[in-house]
């Protein structure tokens, strides 16, 4: 949650992680070129925090980015936008959102969708497949949770385990499916710009020709 507490001319936006960055930190950030201030939509004089500063090294990558790409954006992204344009106002950015799609054809044989999406935005992800989707799981990244859903009769219906390709506890999906005979397709994370995001294949592909110009 944010704060707004008035300091002479300008407004100071606080946040959760911490106060007002001190003037050391702030030369500091400064001889690195990272922002230390900007202005918001309604043009207000905003310092960046002392959390927003020092968070690793999140506003170094920023700077010696060409693009930023923003994932699983759909729920809003205004903040993460503001914190971008404070570092490098000069980098694009791209809000997308990450849509599966399965690595090889489906067909008309029911699935299973394995996912570590919460259970609301898992059903949303389920219903774009395309497929005929018998059960959803949204417990992969959940070994308990997970091995007592593969039990469940719609589970073991599906003639097809659909599978997020994730470093959970996809090994307890697979093993369960070579116990059972079903075949185990694997689901791709596919970047969808947001409504008002440039398309994100024309921007990398634009990105890619200045810098085989630039190194020609």
């Amino acid at each position: 949650m944010n704060s707004v507490t008035r300091h002479g001319e300008y407004e100071e936006l606080q946040d959760e992680r911490g106060a007002a960055a001190w003037p050391e930190l702030i030369e500091t950030a400064r001889a690195y070129r990272i922002a230390t201030e900007y202005h918001d939509w309604q043009g207000r004089r905003v310092e960046v925090s002392a959390g927003t500063l020092t968070s690793g090294l999140g506003p170094v990558r920023v700077l010696r980015a060409d693009l930023v790409v923003v994932t699983m954006a759909e729920d809003g992204w205004d903040d993460t936008r503001e914190a971008i344009e404070a570092v490098a106002p000069h980098v694009p950015s791209v809000a997308v959102s990450l849509r599966p799609r399965p690595a090889e054809p489906v067909g008309e044989r029911s699935v299973a969708y394995f996912t570590t999406a919460p259970p609301q935005r898992a059903q949303l992800l389920a219903d774009g497949l395309g497929a005929d989707v018998a059960a959803v799981v949204p417990a992969l990244g959940d070994r308990a949770a997970l091995a007592e859903a593969l039990r469940r009769p719609d589970v073991r219906r599906a003639e097809v385990f659909l599978v997020e390709v994730k470093a959970a506890a996809v090994d307890v999906v697979c093993e369960e499916a070579m116990a059972r005979g079903v075949p185990v397709i694997f689901c791709d994370n596919v970047p969808e710009p947001l409504p008002g995001s440039p398309d994100l294949d024309s921007v990398l592909l634009e990105l890619a020709s200045e810098a085989m110009v630039a190194h020609a």
